[in-house]
């Protein structure tokens, strides 16, 4: 649209005060009067109610006189020096965050994901992360990845990375494969575990000094840090970015407001008498659960701090089989009302997530080590001890089908005959069409197995890999292992 968001692409406040001027939320006059809450943006009731109105001038998406009134004129008796601040705060983050969020949706709509198949991804970029160090040839060839993350937006990709005395982390346009910007020059500070805002606007870090820290995308400005655990920090951030969980090597996960406010700790004492450090942190899609996976135990929280179930819980006998496993085996249903996790009776067993009640034990031949739900949520893939993946129909409980992971359908171009499968958890991409499986192969040299999802063939087998990120939008595949490739189906 002429003069619309498309014309500023770079520049968030721009776009959104070229949206507000196209549909007509935009006052024609300076007020007679100094209106501090609305600015030059139309009030809810100045908006124009009838078929003469803009093109998209409805429905209103801001926020609505009577709550902005509420908040900026106290009742009678009431006093607040700061709320006409707050009801500004309110309207301005509602237009200058929500309808940005807004907008890059309704583009990811209008351009859906791609619809080749990853039969035969091309590497696109190989990030240089050596040029993060300056320094002589042998710290060039260290520079290895640590982990990385893709922003919601599938615009942006942060990599944590390390040469073994030093640290960085940077963030990368995913479409060109070039540096954004540097958050954190080489040094003693490594980032351990990513995650981005909803809004892709902030990126929060889990540090391995305990610390969790935080910047802003766009110019990579820190916005805060703060010591939340001891030990190696996991993140999980829900849905809306209002809670931040953290968890550490102390036996604890914290809740956080994003500005570092601690609301609640929670004891990880059950079913360990000395709480082991957290390895997982795992949402449910409509944040109300929290899953916790420590050395030992899997247990599901209530985002309320109410524990509802240890689900899983290792011994001295166990502990050597299932203990590096347990990261990986737990998984939420898209619509949240299954857990599914791993059990030490050699069984995999799908719980109620808002009760705690188990609903049935699904019987598997090997110890199993990664678990994942399809996107429809009607099959649950578990992959075994054994190198097969088996296919749980959750309609009838039984097995569609299981396939051997250890080869496939075709040798080429690796041959993966007696491979072992690595301790990372299967990836779907975000059409469910295809998942991957991490493979160590007698040569140890870590690869990506490539498989349909539908009837389990092999597509094809991506070496020197180790883990797979797709971005949201299905048009990358990211993969690490000595260094960070982004692939293109």
């Amino acid at each position: 649209m002429a003069g619309g968001p498309s014309s500023h692409p770079n520049d968030r406040d721009a776009a959104v005060n070229a949206f507000r001027d196209r549909i007509g939320w935009k006052i024609s006059a300076p007020r007679e009067e100094p209106d501090f809450i609305s600015s030059d943006w139309r009030n809810e009731s100045e908006l124009t109610y009838s078929l003469q109105a803009p093109e998209g001038h409805l429905p209103w998406a801001g926020v609505s006189d009577a709550v902005v009134q509420d908040i900026a004129i106290p009742g009678p008796g009431e006093h607040c020096g700061s709320c006409t601040i707050d009801a500004m705060q309110l309207r301005d983050g509602r237009f200058y965050s929500y309808i940005p969020e807004l907008l890059s949706k309704v583009q990811q709509a209008m351009s859906p994901p791609a619809a080749s198949s990853w039969r035969s991804p091309q590497t696109r970029f190989r990030l240089n992360l050596a040029a993060l160090y300056p320094g002589n040839a042998q710290t060039v060839t260290q520079a290895v990845p640590v982990t990385a993350a893709i922003s919601p937006d599938s615009q942006l990709l942060a990599v944590s990375s390390t040469t073994g005395d030093r640290h960085a982390l940077a963030l990368w346009n995913l479409a060109t494969g070039t540096r954004r910007i540097t958050l954190l020059k080489p040094g003693s500070q490594k980032a351990e575990t990513l995650v981005f805002s909803a809004n892709s606007h902030t990126l929060w870090a889990g540090m391995a000094n305990g610390d969790v820290a935080s910047w802003e995308t766009e110019r990579g400005t820190p916005i805060r840090q703060w010591n939340a655990h001891r030990g190696n920090v996991k993140l999980a951030l829900n849905r809306d970015s209002t809670y931040l969980y953290t968890g550490g090597a102390d036996g604890t996960v914290k809740i956080w407001s994003p500005s570092g406010q601690l609301y609640q700790t929670l004891q990880l004492s059950a079913g360990e008498v000395n709480p082991s450090s957290v390895r997982s942190l795992l949402l449910s899609p409509d944040g109300r659960q929290l899953a916790v996976a420590t050395d030992r135990t899997i247990q599901l929280w209530g985002t309320d701090a109410r524990l509802i179930k240890v689900t899983t819980q290792t011994t001295a006998q166990t502990g050597g089989l299932y203990s590096h496993a347990l990261a990986n085996s737990m998984a939420f249903s898209p619509d949240s009302r299954y857990f599914a996790t791993l059990d030490t009776d050699r069984s995999v067993k799908l719980w109620n997530a808002g009760t705690g009640a188990r609903i049935i034990t699904l019987r598997t031949p090997a110890p199993a080590q990664a678990l994942a739900f399809t996107p429809d949520g009607r099959t649950l893939l578990v992959r075994d001890q054994q190198q097969s993946v088996v296919y749980w129909n959750l309609q009838t409980y039984q097995r569609d089908r299981t396939i051997s992971v250890a080869t496939g359908n075709s040798l080429e171009p690796v041959d993966t005959n007696e491979a072992t499968a690595i301790a990372q958890p299967i990836t779907l991409s975000p059409d469910g069409q295809t998942f991957v499986v991490p493979l160590l192969l007698p040569s140890s040299e870590p690869v990506l197995d490539l498989r349909q999802t539908e009837g389990g063939d092999r597509l094809t087998v991506l070496d020197a890999a180790f883990t797979a990120h797709f971005s949201p939008d299905n048009r990358w595949l990211v993969t690490s292992a000595t260094t960070i490739q982004i692939w293109q189906p």
